[in-house]
């Protein structure tokens, strides 16, 4: 039996101890406690559940732009190890898009916005300067986990 506090008391327990706060907020909704719940911190959390999600899209969509643009560029470098870190990269991001399948839609616009900064860390790492400045690759083929680029 959880007892009873107040909005206050939530607001304090989740600057005091984020994780006692999550549990002791999920034991609140369950019992229908609403009154005991600080509303605009738990809509705070709730949102940034789809932030961690997008930021975590456009790293591995950045992570897997990098090595599919080294794979092509460094032909001699390619190994079973490294296309099986591009491959559990994808399986990631396939995970993600499973369970929000509303960011599929947003897949052309990160992988743009992640190209910049993929390319940056490709030259850096193969020392090729002939790397396209505009984005090689679809979306589609970015999730495929049978592309690469030859």
């Amino acid at each position: 039996m959880v007892t009873k506090a107040s909005p206050a008391e939530n607001a304090l327990l989740y600057e005091a101890d984020f994780v006692r706060w999550s549990r002791r907020t999920a034991e609140l909704i369950l019992a229908r406690r609403w009154e005991e719940i600080d509303p605009e911190i738990l809509a705070d959390e709730v949102g940034s559940l789809a932030s961690s999600d997008e930021r975590r899209l456009r790293q591995l969509i950045g992570v897997i732009l990098k090595n599919l643009l080294k794979w092509y560029y460094q032909p001699e470098y390619r190994c079973g190890k490294w296309s099986s870190f591009i491959l559990e990269q994808r399986f990631e991001m396939e995970q993600i898009l499973e369970a929000s399948p509303s960011l599929l839609s947003k897949l052309p616009k990160y992988a743009e916005s992640e190209f910049e900064m993929a390319r940056e860390w490709a030259l850096i790492e193969t020392g090729v300067f002939q790397i396209p400045e505009t984005l090689p690759y679809s979306a589609e083929q970015i999730v495929n986990p049978e592309f690469l680029p030859e």
